[in-house]
């Protein structure tokens, strides 16, 4: 849960907090918030202003990878993800073998629940892979790997 203030620095000002965004560590992506980026707009429009915005009791939903079902599979089989905090939406799926690495799109289950996901293993090499989560925006993995093996 977080709450965000804006306090007005003059009386005139109309400006509406319209975004709220936590600033963490590029090299500690899943680390505490290490500040907060703030937009205001004056009803959508560009006005003189300025806004002073506070976050309280910042917590991190980023989604955790803790398994994958079945552990193994052939390319172009569907396979389950489990952990917490999925979006609704897809995310990107890194199967990663240390020498090259592939990305896919999961495939919301259930969009209530935010616990599972899908994803259709992608056109691979044989092998042993380590997959995670990333999200836009960020510049690794926002999970720990858990292991694969395509067949």
């Amino acid at each position: 849960m977080h709450r965000v203030f804006a306090e007005y620095r003059t009386p005139v000002d109309r400006q509406l907090l319209t975004a709220a965004f936590p600033v963490t560590a590029a090299n500690a992506p899943n680390g505490p918030a290490t500040g907060c980026q703030a937009a205001a707009s004056d009803y959508g429009a560009s006005a003189p202003g300025m806004v002073d915005a506070y976050a309280v009791n910042l917590l991190l939903d980023r989604v955790v990878l803790t398994d994958i079902r079945p552990p193994q599979g052939s390319a172009g089989s569907q396979v389950g993800l489990f952990g917490e905090h999925f979006p609704s939406s897809a995310v990107t799926v890194v199967f990663e073998n240390g020498s090259s690495s592939t990305t896919a799109q999961s495939i919301p289950e259930m969009p209530e629940n935010p616990r599972k996901a899908g994803v259709k293993v992608p056109a691979l090499s044989p092998g042993l892979y380590k997959v995670s989560i990333r999200q836009g925006g960020l510049p690794g993995p926002v999970s720990q790997p858990v292991n694969f093996t395509v067949q």
